[in-house]
């Protein structure tokens, strides 16, 4: 359903998961080596994880909980 949708999605900017795309490209080395790179680095890591996990948390709030609910019992 959508909250299956909304998980895929951000799944698809998971910290881990672009780390491991970009292994084999001597790009990681320089977004992570020190400076600015490593800030924004940091930054967009914290921001995923606050993003997965208010969507965790409050799909919708009480109507997202309600939706999904009803999904699942279908």
């Amino acid at each position: 359903g959508v909250q299956g949708a909304l998980r895929r999605m951000i799944d698809r900017f998971d910290p881990a998961a672009i780390e491991e795309e970009l292994k084999s490209n001597s790009a990681i080395g320089t977004l992570l080596s020190g400076g600015r790179g490593a800030k924004l680095w940091e930054l967009y890591q914290k921001r995923h994880r606050e993003i997965a996990e208010s969507a965790e948390k409050s799909f919708l709030g009480e109507i997202g909980a309600d939706f999904r609910d009803a999904y699942e019992e279908e």
